[in-house]
């Protein structure tokens, strides 16, 4: 049976502040991202919900987002609040209960630094 790591307050706000500098409906090469965030932070798990170019592209089709989107180059992407999400239940624990992108966010941001929405 394997074990979740501790985490001390000062990495869950180093993950915090990393996080704030995301937006939450923005879409994000997670690579890059997973990149990124293990030079801050050793040992986070950066295997967070990742879709593929044309998953993206369908889902925004469908839901009349707008916008437009890269041309596909094989690349992961994966959103700001999702991100935040996973972060959130993997080092606090905390699951949001908020509605909205932006809200979730702010919330699972604010788990991390020890003060969880009530």
């Amino acid at each position: 049976m394997q074990t979740k790591q501790a985490w001390t307050q000062e990495q869950r706000n180093a993950v915090a502040d990393w996080l704030s500098e995301l937006d939450s409906h923005s879409i994000y090469d997670s690579g890059a991202l997973e990149l990124e965030l293990a030079e801050k932070v050793l040992g986070v798990p950066t295997n967070w919900p990742s879709q593929t170019q044309p998953a993206v592209k369908r889902a925004m089709d469908r839901r009349g987002l707008g916008g437009t989107i890269a041309p596909d180059d094989g690349k992961r992407l994966a959103t700001g609040h999702e991100i935040a999400e996973f972060l959130a239940v993997e080092l606090a624990g905390f699951r949001s209960r908020c509605h909205g992108r932006g809200s979730i966010h702010r919330s699972c941001i604010a788990a991390l630094r020890g003060h969880p929405a009530r």
